[in-house]
Parts: structure tokens; sequence; C-alpha cells
């Protein structure tokens, strides 16, 4: 389906959800990528949800269907359940504790306490289980054991391919956790010779990025799960010569899909439009200090990191994303997933939320900083 069809089945929505304004910020830079935002003046997590593409419709489609996720995920249309671990096991509900979700200082609660849960289904076998709603939902209005997270909240024009999405956004960032726990070295390894891209689309966004003066560098983070996952770098061809470069100078971006030259261009887009969320300054999130911090040596070296990877991007047959995408995650040993449907079966779009236990989370957020394959990463560097 295309954008321009999503936008008008989703249209008639926005305003039920709280979304009062789309808007192409794309000029605000001279890079020309398009970028939209859509505003949710009282959404339960961030005001403004950013969206990036190829084109207006693709980018505009995406900002749409972010705000659309954060809104469905701080209220969720699903049923909750109410009761203790114990009545779940006799309900033959699997609870699923997610001791990987908590905030920082927090425990798991005992199970005897009475939570509320939602109910969701292990995308492998099927079976009914249940997580704890604070683990699933978006609303950082309330104070919670778990530290609340867009991470693996996602949507799609039906329910399959939203759990792809949201599957795929835990392998990126996964990958991403273990590609920064490499050595130095093992990273700089991994920059690519954008040279060496042949795809047609990637290489007019190569081209777009030369002409307005920026360069790229774009690093193969793809892990051990195999799909192809990309990180790119995006700042000034002359940011080493510039007094005191700043962080927010130097933006970032990652994709995964199966089809390399869409992981790549998601990966691009999305520095894109971090560089345009720097320059609107309006995001929630973004406070003073950031625009006032140094950038670290570190991203500078991996900004001027030799790129000599050469990549040949072959695309896999034809398959249904969602069935590639478990496939790939079977064949490393993640057996555990589980989705959580969050919105009403009726809507012409569906927004889930995958929880998978095995996936790394990002840094720094989460009361247990890495799981397994984090620390095994840690030592091999």
């Amino acid at each position: 389906m295309s954008a321009s069809e999503t936008l008008a089945r989703v249209h008639p929505f926005l305003a039920g959800y709280g979304i009062t304004r789309v808007a192409r910020h794309t000029n605000l830079d001279s890079l020309g990528i398009p970028v939209w935002c859509a505003y949710t003046p009282n959404s339960k997590s961030l005001v403004i949800s950013n969206g990036k593409g190829l084109n207006d419709d693709d980018a505009r489609a995406s900002a749409v269907m972010e705000a659309i996720e954060r809104a469905i995920a701080g209220d969720p249309e699903c049923q909750f359940l109410t009761g203790s671990i114990t009545d779940l096991v006799a309900g033959n509900v699997e609870p699923l504790k997610c001791p990987e979700l908590l905030a920082k200082g927090s425990k798991v609660p005992p199970d005897e306490q009475v939570q509320t849960w939602i109910e969701g289904r292990c995308v492998f076998s099927d079976g009914p289980v249940a997580a704890p709603a604070d683990a699933i939902m978006l609303d950082r209005t309330r104070k919670t054991p778990y530290h609340m997270t867009s991470d693996g909240l996602a949507s799609g024009n039906n329910q399959a391919e939203a759990i792809a999405h949201a599957l795929l956004e835990r392998i990126e960032r996964d990958a991403f956790v273990l590609w920064q726990l490499s050595s130095p070295q093992r990273r700089h390894a991994t920059a690519v010779d954008t040279n060496s891209i042949t795809s047609f689309a990637v290489r007019q966004l190569l081209d777009t990025i030369a002409k307005s003066g920026l360069r790229l560098q774009l690093f193969d983070i793809t892990s051990d799960i195999g799909i192809p996952t990309y990180h790119a770098l995006l700042g000034p061809k002359d940011l080493r010569e510039r007094w005191q470069p700043r962080h927010f100078e130097l933006t970032a971006g990652t994709g995964t899909h199966p089809r390399g030259e869409r992981a790549i261009a998601r990966a691009i887009t999305e520095a894109a439009q971090s560089r345009l969320t720097y320059m609107s300054g309006a995001r929630d999130d973004l406070y003073a200090e950031v625009y006032e911090q140094r950038l670290k040596t570190d991203l500078m070296e991996l900004f001027e990191a030799a790129a000599s990877r050469a990549i040949e991007i072959s695309d896999p047959v034809d398959t249904d994303l969602l069935e590639i995408t478990l496939a790939h995650l079977h064949a490393a040993g993640i057996n555990r997933a589980y989705v959580f449907p969050l919105s009403l079966e009726n809507k012409p779009f569906s927004v889930v939320k995958v929880v998978v236990p095995d996936l790394e989370n990002l840094l720094g957020a989460f009361d247990r900083p890495f799981g397994h394959r984090a620390l095994k990463r840690i030592l091999r560097r």
C-alpha cells in the first residue's frame, strides 16, 4: 500500500487522537531530504513526532503514524486484566515479569501483588501471555517501576505489518548496542565505501548530500541475526576545522530492513531528520544545554574513519516481511518474542508493542545495563 493511501485511511482519525497539525520541516535545512512533523499537544509522551522518507508522502505518513502510535500507547484501546501472577497462571496465561524493562533502581513486583496487565501472545507459538501494563504503555505522566519506551512500538496498515516493523526496530536497537560495545578498531572497520553502492535510490541520497556541502559516513552494523542494519553519521565536510565542534552538528540515523537499500535509505533519512530536529528546536526532550555540548572525540574519529568496506546489496527472494524477520530471529536462536495489540481491530491500521527479552535495549535508561548478548560482545572486544 502506498504512503498516500495510508494517509487517506488514517486522516479521519487524527483529531480523535489529539493530532492537531502536520507540518513540513524540510526547508528549515538546505539539505532537502523530506522531513515532516505531527503535533499532539496533550500527548502523554512527546508532543512532536518526526517522520522522514524519500518523498513528502513517505515522510508525512511516517510522522502521522508515529503520532498515532504514541497516542494509542498512552491510552491503549485493548482490554486490561487485573490480578496477580498466581491468578494469571491459574487462567493458563503465561505472565511476563519483564525484568529487562525495569527502570533504574526498580524491582519486579512480588508474585502475589495485584497488577494491571495487557494480554498478548508469543509470535512463535501463539501461546497467550500477559505483561505488566506499565511495561507496555507509553504514559510518561506517571511514575512506574518500568522504563516506558517507544522501542518496539510500531504501526502498520495491518497487524502483521505492524509486528514486522516493531521486530525490525528491536533488531536495529540490538545491533546498534552491540556495535557500540565493540572496540574502536572493530567499529572503524565497519565503515562502508559508499562508492560501492549501486542502488539508484541510495545514490540519489548520496548525491543530494554531496551537493549540500555535507559528508556522510556509513557503517554496516548488521548483527548475527543477519538482517541488514546500517548506521549513518551526517555532518559538515569541514567539521574537524570548526572551532569547538558541537554535538548537534553531527547527526546520526540507523535503519534495518531485509532489503539492504531500504536499510541504508532509512539510516540516511533518519540522520537528515535528526538535523531538522535540532534545527527546529521544538522537541520536548531537547534542552538548551544540548546545543552547548562539545562533540566527543570518539564520534569525530568515527566520522573520519577510513571507509574501505565494499558492500554488495542483494535483496532476498520476495517473501512476507514478517515471515522473513521471524526466520532470521529463529536462526539466531531467539525464540522468545511477544506481541501486544494496542489498537482496536476495526481500525484501518494496527498499533502493537513487541517485547523480545533476549535482544538488547538502548544503553543508559534501564536497571539492567546489559543482557547476555551484550556481555558476550564485551568479552570479545
